[in-house]
């Protein structure tokens, strides 16, 4: 008997998702091979609480399309946990794969205790087995993190009133010496500890209340770190606190009954993070975190339905690498101190933001559970075949992939062939361009049952040559009523055929988001308006700005084509038709502010774009954007959806 899985899914557009079609939380990326893996814990669409029984992986190759790797270890294949809290995998010397993971236990006269266990398997996909049959750190802790350091050995820290820290044994399943609590301890905090190193300085990131200074009012909960360099440091520090890393992102307040209008009032919901350098040795850092962005745009946000994401975290280099202002940057505490090592630059979840790192080559197998973006009525399964299959398949859903470079050998793509398997007729699946033109629709017939395979062929009325940005297939039925139950077909994959992919492949260009600002106080848009190129308010038409990734930690932006500069016109952010992108007052520091504003920061000066009113025009200031005494230095990046 068939059973059918409903999972509601909504369609949003931005890259604050990665995988959709299930809901993701506390990410533990890990890098094997040429993939990132996302390992995480899993929402249940309906939990009001944290109640998540097993745990999800994702991956990718791209940043732009991510594989749907399934179900990989369940909390109820352990004889001793309750629920699945955030975890992390490792590699073992052995060539196996070692999760930690929280799980809550059920004692007599003790229904919330927790546990730290141990979970191995042979494939980094899975599936894990519970190791031990028991915790291999009972009686408190949650929220494990583990690392090796470069000579090989092992560290596992745990959040249990602190960040209890200990060696691990070589078996992977036992501390080498007893855990200690790390001292000093990092302010105000909470949990989530996150240990990882770059350019010879340790970094103990975690989620802390306020700003990790005790200032609550602003939002919430943020990402805090510390770090410790110097041959005296160790994973177990001691660690220099270092001030904010990520404040709460966009969409993150709750309970959904709140009103989070005002961000001095609202109170953020919790965040996780891990950080990962993709591809190893490119030295290009990622940062990975939970927001509620996915169920909030589809109306189903409960309080406890999180989504991953992913951005860009960019660290300081010795000697400042990046072209940072005079003095640091006046939000992160203790730039400079002696032996702290280089800092990193705040994270600033933006919309649409991780670059594509290479086009998909669309005459190779791509996987039916490989998408940018999924919406409503898709998700996976096993497949007989081996691996997973994209099932339970509705009318009207649809699946997108990011970036596809055909070339124009062999004149392009002349056809597409699907892998499929459906006991029924008159399905048929809808290929559509970038710009939501349909390419070619697809009749599917049936093979004979749920897990037959057959190839279904579909000739191209217009040969595919090119890049082409984006590609939805949306499925549907010929024979109205369409299945309500979701099942029309299930897809392994589909491949193009007749043409080839170019030798040298193209990459992809630098990202660009077109944006407008927005006054966070006013709502008034930013546009200039003025003979002089001032930029002023206006309550018209959102004049659009486009935010380019200049990929060293800034970010040039545009009006009306012309890049803009800081502090020139007597101190007025000018349009600057002749600057160019090497010059460094084109160039600026985003940092997200409070739910959803930003400021921007001149890499050469230093000093805030803001308004001093909200009836001003934008001007330079030194006014640090998150403790100024009005909403007027504040604004909002709204991403532009034409």
């Amino acid at each position: 008997m068939r059973y059918f899985l409903y999972l509601i899914l909504g369609i949003v557009s931005s890259n604050y998702i990665t995988l959709s079609d299930r809901y993701t939380a506390d990410p533990a990326p890990f890098v094997q091979g040429d993939r990132l893996y996302i390992y995480t814990s899993h929402d249940l669409a309906d939990q009001v609480g944290w109640f998540m029984k097993d745990y999800s992986l994702m991956s990718t190759d791209d940043l732009a399309n991510w594989r749907d790797e399934g179900i990989v270890f369940n909390i109820d294949n352990t004889s001793w946990g309750k629920y699945a809290w955030a975890q992390q995998v490792i590699s073992g010397t052995d060539g196996k794969f070692y999760m930690y993971y929280p799980g809550m236990q059920s004692r007599a006269g003790q229904s919330r205790v927790f546990g730290i266990g141990v979970a191995v398997s042979s494939s980094v996909t899975g599936p894990f087995q519970d190791a031990l049959g028991y915790p291999l750190h009972g009686g408190g802790g949650d929220d494990p993190t583990v690392f090796r350091d470069d000579d090989g050995q092992v560290y596992l820290c745990i959040n249990d009133g602190g960040p209890l820290c200990g060696p691990l044994a070589p078996n992977m399943t036992g501390f080498l010496t007893p855990p200690v609590l790390l001292s000093p301890q990092l302010p105000n905090w909470f949990e989530a500890p996150w240990l990882s190193k770059w350019m010879a300085t340790y970094y103990l990131s975690y989620m802390c209340q306020g700003d990790g200074l005790g200032n609550t009012s602003h939002y919430g909960w943020d990402i805090c770190y510390g770090s410790c360099s110097g041959v005296s440091c160790s994973p177990l520090g001691p660690y220099v606190f270092r001030g904010s890393l990520m404040w709460n992102p966009p969409g993150d307040c709750g309970p959904p009954n709140q009103n989070c209008s005002n961000p001095r009032v609202a109170t953020g919901e919790n965040n996780h993070q891990g950080i990962v350098e993709f591809p190893l040795g490119s030295g290009h850092l990622y940062f990975a975190y939970h927001s509620r962005t996915l169920s909030k745009s589809r109306g189903a946000y409960l309080g406890y339905q999180r989504n991953v994401a992913i951005d860009r975290l960019y660290a300081r280099g010795v000697g400042g690498t990046f072209p940072l202002p005079p003095g640091g940057l006046p939000w992160v505490m203790n730039d400079d101190v002696p032996g702290a090592g280089p800092g990193l630059l705040p994270v600033t979840s933006t919309p649409s933001w991780v670059r594509q790192l290479k086009y998909i080559d669309p005459y190779s197998i791509i996987p039916g559970t490989l998408s940018s973006l999924m919406s409503q009525g898709l998700d996976s399964e096993p497949c007989s075949e081996g691996g997973l299959n994209l099932g339970f398949i509705a009318g009207n859903a649809t699946s997108t992939r990011g970036g596809l470079e055909f070339g124009g050998g062999g004149g392009g793509a002349t056809a597409v062939v699907f892998r499929v398997a459906t006991p029924l007729d008159g399905g048929f699946i809808e290929l559509k361009g970038s710009g939501g033109e349909v390419l070619v629709r697809c009749p599917i017939k049936s093979t004979g049952g749920w897990q037959v395979w057959v190839n279904s062929s579909c000739a191209l009325p217009t040969p595919l040559t090119g890049i082409l940005q984006t590609l939805t297939l949306r499925f549907g039925s010929q024979n109205p009523p369409t299945p309500a139950w979701g099942g029309l077909l299930n897809l392994r994959y589909f491949t193009f055929t007749g043409g080839a992919a170019p030798p040298t492949p193209t990459l992809p260009p630098p990202v660009t988001v077109s944006l407008a600002l927005k006054s966070a106080s006013t709502g008034l848009f930013w546009e200039s308006s003025t003979p002089s190129g001032q930029i002023l308010p206006s309550s018209t038409t959102p004049v659009q700005f486009l935010l380019k990734d200049v990929e060293d930690g800034t970010y040039t932006l545009s009006l009306n084509g012309a890049l803009l500069c800081v502090g020139g016109g007597g101190g007025w952010l000018t349009v600057n038709s002749s600057a160019t992108e090497a010059n460094p007052c084109t160039r600026f520091f985003l940092y997200g502010t409070t739910q959803g504003s930003y400021g921007l920061l001149g890499a050469q000066s230093g000093l805030f774009v803001a308004a001093n009113t909200p009836s001003d025009p934008l001007a330079a200031t030194q006014t640090d954007p998150r403790y100024a005494p009005s909403d007027g230095a504040r604004h909002w990046l709204v991403e532009a959806t034409v």
